[in-house]
């Protein structure tokens, strides 16, 4: 409650101001602390200033406006680096003419803390007050409604979780649970929650009692406060058998509701709790899924790290690594590879064995059988004119086909053993023969009884030295 007057000494300030032409000047707010105030009665309107023992602090005006033609509002704004101080009334004058009280203000005992900012208006009103003051500004292009500002504020936070969270996110507790000795009284455990964007905390377990059954508990969240007191998220538990929404309540408060558990016609629960948290899918099950990094979805979802990797990985994998390995060395090609089996699920070895032709269609293309060929023991030969590629050459003894001097002259021994095994005899005999070789790369045969000379092709000479590899070869 408060008590507003303007003293009959301004009427004589503001007569004498207009006789000299004059513009009033009230520039002063004095803020006093009287012993004894009753708020209950008017102002006598002979007031004065208080004695100078009851002011507790004196400040200039800092803005003043206008309020339409016949209302001017002067406003103080105290800095919070002032010393604390308790006031219960508030006097505006002008500090250059003695006995110029212009307005004088009762109230409710107030203390300015350290640390506050603290913004005081004065609003002034009588015919022609703005004209005397000489005033043009209107008090709303400089007086702030931080009540409006704060709500907005808030209301932004709100979005912000609500974005995040969705309406409804359960992090951790808010279970129902039996009462241990009676059958109608349930237990709501303690924990934190975020409906509609506003975030509840509750530290201890409260009881239920239902009677009638079946029935739904329900979370009911709002926000309160006053322009001078703290807002928080304040909830209560309800139980009805309607399916409740978000409301506004008489006093203009919003409530946000969502299901905590059925309670079953037995007693048993239910648990309806729509369950959240940023370690469950960023709240609203719209986090991506590996499914989805590799579908390549264009789905608007969030993305935690490991499925950030996995994107970023099959990017340079899909989209850089492959298309240039293809140009460097093409899927299908063999790679002589120093080991016993291939090094990963990534190449596929050559030993004669089938592969999945949907899981490797660029392998599939190159080898349209589905069956790698067998390269073990086997050497890879260059496509003569007319030859298909990957057809097959058996084992055999070919001709070098050396010409003129390419080939030096030299001698092969040749050891043969002889018998006769018709009679039964064991008699036998031995020849040591060297032919030469001549300068025109023939051979004459050389047998003795049925034996007949063979080149084998097991020597030094025609089987040349070699390093065992396994024959890989990229499967995408």
């Amino acid at each position: 409650m408060s008590q507003t007057a303007i003293p009959l000494e301004f009427e004589k300030y503001l007569q004498n101001k207009i006789s000299l032409n004059q513009p009033t000047a009230l520039n002063e707010v004095i803020f006093a602390m009287i012993p004894d105030l009753d708020l209950s009665k008017p102002i006598d309107r002979s007031v004065t200033l208080p004695p100078l023992e009851y002011w507790v602090h004196q400040q200039y005006v800092d803005q003043i406006g206008k309020s339409g033609s016949n209302a001017v509002v002067y406003s103080v704004v105290i800095p919070g680096s002032k010393e604390p101080f308790t006031f219960n009334a508030m006097f505006l004058r002008d500090d250059n003419v003695p006995n110029s009280c212009g307005m004088v203000v009762y109230k409710a005992t107030e203390t300015k803390e350290t640390g506050m900012a603290l913004t005081k208006s004065m609003l002034m009103q009588f015919d022609g007050a703005a004209s005397a003051a000489n005033i043009t500004v209107d008090a709303a292009t400089w007086q702030i409604d931080y009540q409006a500002r704060l709500n907005g504020i808030d209301e932004e936070h709100r979005l912000s979780c609500l974005d995040n969270y969705g309406h409804t996110a359960f992090v951790e507790g808010f279970g129902v649970a039996h009462h241990e000795t009676e059958q109608s009284k349930y237990i709501v455990e303690s924990g934190v929650a975020y409906i509609g964007g506003l975030r509840i905390q509750s530290t201890l377990s409260t009881v239920q009692t239902i009677i009638n059954k079946p029935t739904t508990l329900w979370l009911d969240v709002f926000r309160d406060g006053t322009a001078l007191s703290t807002h928080e998220n304040l909830f209560q538990v309800v139980v009805s058998n309607d399916d409740l929404v978000d409301y506004t309540d008489e006093d203009g408060r919003i409530h946000y509701v969502a299901k905590l558990a059925s309670i079953e016609a037995d007693g048993e629960i239910l648990d309806l709790r729509v369950k959240g948290g940023l370690d469950l899918a960023e709240m609203k099950s719209n986090a991506a899924t590996d499914k989805d990094i590799d579908s390549e979805s264009q789905e608007k979802k969030h993305v935690k790290l490991p499925q950030l990797w996995r994107a970023i990985r099959k990017y340079v994998l899909d989209k850089l690594w492959l298309p240039l390995a293809e140009l460097i060395y093409p899927v299908g090609s063999p790679i002589p590879y120093p080991g016993t089996e291939a090094p990963s699920d990534k190449y596929i070895a050559f030993i004669g064995q089938a592969f999945d032709m949907v899981a490797f269609p660029m392998l599939a293309e190159r080898y349209p059988s589905g069956i790698m060929p067998d390269l073990r023991k086997g050497y890879i030969r260059g496509l003569g004119e007319g030859e298909e590629a990957l057809s097959f050459k058996a084992q055999s003894v070919q001709p070098l086909g050396f010409e003129g001097e390419d080939m030096d002259p030299h001698q092969h021994s040749v050891t043969m053993r002889g018998g006769n095994v018709a009679s039964g005899g064991s008699s036998g005999f031995y020849m040591s023969y060297q032919q030469q070789w001549s300068q025109t790369q023939k051979t004459q045969a050389v047998s003795a009884g049925k034996a007949k000379g063979i080149i084998t092709g097991t020597g030094d000479e025609t089987n040349p030295n070699s390093y065992r590899f396994l024959f890989i070869t990229r499967a995408a």
